[in-house]
């Protein structure tokens, strides 16, 4: 479901459940022009949540019948016309899309979800960058503009201890919460990137593995449980090239790690160009050694180093990857020798 545009929010619930006529292209899909284009990390239910639609999705393979099912992933043909999702149970669904994925067309539906789990019906929505903007506002006037660290961290202990003793008070969670927005901003974090930040860390837990809490004491901390990250070493060319090729390198170094890698960069290795050849790559070679794989950039074919580092991995069973192939740890792709 991607989109070239993205469309006004404003009355968004009501622009994607209002009746209209279902106009499939050749192919059988379908889409809405009022759905959000979003990136491919976002969560079309959840951000549907938000606007107080409830939605569900429906496989071509698990709702067509038998023939019809196998007849579409039988052609390779990408046509699917011949399929009529079936709605969901229950009342006021609203067909929204029928998109290709690689299970096969999947069909989106929505309706409105009751008014006890989203009673916002017109007025003015909570806007929770607005309500950032306040609080920072009214804390700078109340207790001065800086950083004041310590000052919250006290606070926040504070609060702690009257949890400790109040634990039913709904308002001393809030001043907990109050009070780590107010560092937030002071550490100089906007309303956009507090909520970037907030909807990242909430996704970054969500993927991560956690132990049992039936086994767990419920007086301590529930630590999830930490694993090691696949440790890579960055290899292509450098000599020769402008500024040795060092922002290539570090600009990969950056993706991977935002993928979750442990990178060994060697252009942090041996900042100094003057530095030899030699006396780096017996540098560069150590740390290969110990990763588990070799990412190799564009143009690595030209570089004897990079050549030597390949060489070196394959001798030693050290995974060779294609850093253009990598888009995610568990989707790393091995180089073709």
């Amino acid at each position: 479901m991607s989109k070239s545009t993205c469309p006004d929010l404003q009355d968004l619930r009501e622009k994607l459940l209002a009746p209209r006529a279902i106009v499939r292209d050749e192919n059988g899909h379908l889409t809405h022009p009022d759905l959000p284009a979003c990136d491919e990390g976002v969560r079309y239910d959840d951000l549907l949540a938000v606007f107080g639609i409830e939605s569900a999705f429906v496989s071509m393979e698990s709702d067509a019948p038998h023939d019809v099912s196998e007849r579409y992933f039988d052609s390779g043909d990408p046509d699917c016309s011949y399929w009529t999702p079936t709605p969901p149970d229950g009342d006021g669904w609203m067909l929204l899309e029928i998109y290709d994925t690689e299970d096969g067309p999947y069909a989106l539906f929505g309706r409105a979800m009751p008014d006890t789990m989203y009673p916002r019906r017109g007025g003015k929505p909570f806007d929770f960058y607005a309500h950032l903007e306040r609080q920072a506002e009214f804390s700078r006037k109340t207790f001065g503009p800086g950083r004041r660290t310590q000052g919250v961290i006290d606070h926040i202990k504070k609060e702690l201890r009257e949890i400790g003793s109040k634990p039913d008070d709904i308002e001393e969670w809030i001043d907990v919460v109050i009070l780590a927005l107010d560092g937030a901003w002071r550490a100089g974090a906007s309303p956009k990137v507090i909520v970037r930040t907030l909807v990242a860390k909430q996704t970054k837990n969500e993927a991560r593995q956690w132990p049992d809490w039936r086994t767990a004491d419920p007086n301590k901390a529930i630590e999830h449980s930490k694993t090691k990250r696949r440790r890579i070493y960055i290899s292509g060319p450098m000599s020769g090239l402008p500024e040795h090729n060092f922002p290539a390198f570090h600009a990969e170094a950056a993706r991977l790690r935002d993928l979750g890698y442990d990178v060994v960069n060697p252009a942090d290795l041996n900042p100094d160009p003057g530095k030899g050849w030699k006396d780096c790559l017996r540098v560069d070679l150590l740390e290969l050694l110990g990763c588990d794989a070799i990412a190799m950039l564009p143009g690595w074919q030209k570089s004897e180093g990079a050549h030597l580092e390949m060489h070196v991995a394959h001798r030693v069973g050290i995974d060779i990857l294609d850093a253009t192939d990598i888009q995610a740890p568990a989707d790393a792709v091995a180089l073709a020798a």
